[in-house]
């Protein structure tokens, strides 16, 4: 009642300017507590679920989004949603890991602020992994760099070192087959980027340059995990992971077939 009679004060006055940042800001704040809402809804939901049907939720959330990527007059609503896919995937990891959080939690942010500190001078220099541009699909940016983008090297790193580890114990062979693993899900991500306006090169073409730096800093962190002897521990991180590779994978497939029927 109280932010109608302000607005509806500011509204008869000549105050336009102070009008319309007022009404930003309830908008902003309304939102905000309806994301929350929606937030605390869903993290009650999904930590009630097994691991079976969190499995099952996850294959079936990202099939609906390669659905609606897949067909052309749906794609644009559908990458506008990406930002809330990682939210997703954060929520899922978040109340699914096992791991000893006093040493995970200070080397996440590392991690973090690492890959999108890698990737803002790229984007500036062009001496890191080439010459490329973010879109619009990863959200908002800090110097031509969405903040999104260290979640999307936590992530890798923390899901390709789990699910190497069902296969093998030793540590200096870990962090080489994460790092493997690491630059084939780049090579699957990068045929799909620019349809999804991730991003693009400047030359049209993915340089090699950006595998062979993938790899070496994909093997640095994961040797730096190793170093620290952190117990990950995540029973769904391998299913995000395998849900994200055949995601990419099948989009590339979509897009080829759509490119080669137009």
């Amino acid at each position: 009642m109280l932010g109608s009679s302000v607005y509806i004060y500011f509204y008869l006055s000549d105050g336009a300017r102070i009008k319309k940042t007022i009404i930003v800001v309830c908008v902003k704040m309304t939102l905000f507590c309806h994301a929350r809402f929606i937030l605390s809804i869903l993290m009650a939901r999904l930590r009630n679920l097994s691991d079976q049907s969190l499995s099952r939720f996850i294959w079936i959330f990202y099939a609906i989004g390669l659905l609606g990527l897949g067909v052309p007059w749906t794609r644009d609503l559908f990458i506008s949603m990406f930002p809330l896919s990682f939210l997703v995937a954060f929520i899922v990891l978040f109340i699914t890991d096992r791991s000893e959080q006093r040493i995970l939690i200070p080397l996440g942010i590392i991690i973090f602020l690492f890959g999108f500190l890698i990737s803002a001078v790229s984007v500036n220099t062009g001496v890191i992994f080439g010459d490329l541009e973010f879109g619009k699909a990863l959200g908002p940016k800090i110097s031509g760099t969405p903040y999104i983008i260290g979640w999307h090297w936590l992530m890798i790193v923390y899901c390709s070192i789990i699910t190497v580890r069902k296969y093998t114990k030793d540590r200096y062979f870990i962090s080489f087959l994460a790092a493997v693993l690491m630059v084939v899900f780049d090579m699957v991500l990068e045929g799909a980027a620019g349809n999804l306006d991730m991003w693009i090169w400047t030359s049209g073409n993915v340089p090699i340059q950006n595998f062979l730096v993938w790899f070496g800093f994909s093997w640095f962190l994961t040797g730096v995990v190793q170093i620290v002897k952190v117990d990950l521990k995540n029973s769904i991180a391998p299913t995000l992971f395998a849900v994200h590779f055949f995601f990419f994978f099948l989009l590339n497939l979509l897009f080829y077939i759509e490119k080669a029927i137009l």
